[in-house]
Formats: structure tokens, sequence, C-alpha cells
């Protein structure tokens, strides 16, 4: 019968069990004995063991301290208790401590096949679900890197904006300020935040509010019934109810008209809003990070923009530096876009 690569240790201070459990299993596995603890955590050390079925009750110490042992020393190992006067309340603690199973002396070839075919599956669903775990930890380190999570730089300015991120991700409803010059990755940050936040997996809405013209502001934002206007021609939901639940970003807020910061101040103070061509009030929860690339002098002037909103949006403020600030981070910029467009066309 062909010897698996299972490695099983037993440990029984009764002779007549430890070699009736020897001659039963080494058929199929390789099998190491020891009649005490100390004897079994030598062959462990020395040994790579994947089994291991031990006595309850045992010199030097009881079995369940043995079991204690081994889960925190080798905690890859799988063991399974066995004893003569096992009762429930032991069986039960000997699995909250981590053993697969248990069974009673006298035993028969029957009782210990049940139990190591029990461990095997058990052990291997326990690298099935491992192994998925590892797959997910590397899917999602490529969509955070997609995403935005994993900003390009190494320098002491970019591993503090990576923790200001991570420190306001904590807080889904904490409003973000993003300033910075053009190009210095806004959007990616905001990105960022909404991918580490609890608000992750729903919707992200990114909105340039140079580009949307006064006239269209409130069936943008607010949604509209079909015929509410001429060009109404079938309902619209806006970005407050299309991102509800999620994160709106938006970008370059600083070009606002005064009379539209009046109504975005308003929605964001009641969390409400009204379609055009209802009457009815829906309300909403979303995250709001805006972005400037006017300075913070600037975009804190009231004749530029209201205080009051301001304040609304910038509860947390993260300032983004040119790469002329941190040229450090040019060299990991370079290598990064050789290697993308190297693999984009087939080349080393």
């Amino acid at each position: 019968m062909e010897k698996a690569g299972s490695r099983i240790l037993i440990i029984d201070d009764d002779p007549v069990y430890r070699r009736l459990s020897s001659s039963i299993l080494k058929e199929r596995f390789t099998v190491f004995t020891a009649e005490a603890p100390s004897a079994g955590f030598e062959t462990l050390k020395n040994e790579k063991i994947d089994y291991v079925i031990c006595d309850y009750r045992l010199p030097q110490m009881d079995g369940l301290s043995v079991l204690e042992r081994i889960k925190t020393d080798y905690p890859h190992v799988e063991v399974i208790m066995v004893s003569d006067a096992g009762n429930m309340d032991t069986v039960i603690e000997a699995l909250r401590r981590g053993a697969v199973d248990y069974f009673k002396k006298p035993f028969t070839p029957a009782d210990i096949w049940m139990s190591i075919e029990k461990t095997q599956r058990f052990s291997k669903l326990k690298k099935d679900f491992q192994s998925e775990k590892n797959k997910n930890s590397q899917l999602k380190q490529w969509v955070d890197k997609e995403m935005g999570l994993q900003m390009m730089g190494e320098s002491p300015i970019i591993e503090e904006i990576k923790n200001q991120m991570r420190l306001v991700a904590r807080t889904p409803d904490t409003s973000v300020l993003i300033i910075g010059e053009s190009g210095t990755g806004k959007e990616l940050v905001a990105r960022g935040i909404h991918n580490m936040s609890v608000r992750r997996d729903e919707l992200f809405g990114a909105v340039n509010m140079s580009a949307i013209p006064e006239s269209l502001f409130e069936s943008e934002f607010f949604g509209h019934k079909k015929g509410s206007f001429t060009v109404a021609i079938a309902d619209k939901a806006g970005w407050f109810e299309t991102t509800d639940k999620g994160s709106l970003f938006l970008d370059e807020i600083g070009d606002m008209p005064h009379n539209l910061q009046v109504k975005l101040l308003r929605v964001l103070e009641e969390k409400k809003y009204v379609k055009v061509g209802n009457q009815k009030e829906q309300t909403f929860d979303i995250r709001i990070i805006a972005a400037t690339n006017k300075s913070l002098e600037e975009i804190s002037n009231p004749k530029v923009f209201r205080t009051d909103l301001f304040h609304r949006i910038g509860t947390f403020i993260i300032h983004l530096p040119p790469l002329r600030e941190r040229k450090e981070d040019i060299p990991v910029l370079v290598n990064y876009f050789v290697e993308q467009f190297s693999e984009k066309m087939a080349k080393t």
C-alpha cells in the first residue's frame, strides 16, 4: 500500500496501545512514537510531523497541555486526542484548544482510520482555505495597486500621505479636501481613501465641477423626473442618489461659481435633496472628497470660495506635493513606467 507523505507521531505512555497504534498506521504512514511529552517534543523539533495522536493521561504533563504547546509551537500540526478516561468536558476542552478529533480507549483499527481520515479531510480543507485566502490577498494587492492604494513613491512625504489616507479612511463620514497642482494624483488619493474605507463595496463617483454648466447642476447632482424639462426624456438619478452609501469625488471644486457653492452647501448641511420635477425629499449618506489645484490660501479666501463651504468639505486636508519637491521618487516612477511599457511591448 502506498505510503503517503504524511508523518504521524504517537505520544502514549502505554506500550501496548503505542505499539498497536503504530502497527495499524505504519502500513500507510511514516510513524514515530514517544512514551513521554519530552520525547514527543524532541521528535517534533527534529522531524517534519503532520499529525499527532496524543494520549490524555501522560507523565510530565497532561494531554491538554501537550496539545496547547503543540498548537502554539507547531500550528500546522493537527492533533487527535485519545484517552480511556475522557468525558464530554474533556472532549469539548480538547476541541476548543485545537484538536481535530478525539476517541476513547479501547479502540479498534476502524476508530483510528476514521479519525485519521477526518483529520486528513480537515487538513486539506484548511490548506485549500489558506490557498484561497492567499489568492484573495494577492488579488487585493493587485486591485489596490490598480485603484490607487499603492501610490508610487518611497519618499518620507509620500509615506506620510499614505498614513494620512489610512487614518482618514477609518472614519467613513469625514469629508476630505485634497490640495495639489494638476497631475499630482488627487483622484488617485481619493480612490485610495474610498477603497480602504468601509464604503469600498459601494460606488465611487468622480465629477469635474468645472465641466458642469450652472443650468445643469441640479439635474446632474439631484437627478430629474421624466418630462420635468424639455430634454428630460427619461428619469435620471443624480450623483447623490447614484453614489449613496459610497464616496463622491468633487474635482476642481475651487472653480465652482458662488451661486452653486450656496446650493451645494445647503445640500451637504441638510443631507437632503429634491429631484427636479419632484416634490419628495430624498436623503443620502455619502463621503465627500473634494480636490482643487488652488493653494490653501486661495481656497480659504472668502472672495474665491465660501468659508462655510470650505469648512464643510475640508474637515481633513491632504496636501499633495509636485514631483519636483520629491525628486527621490523619480527613480521609482521611472522603473514603474519602464516595466509597464516593457510588458505592453513584450520586451525585457
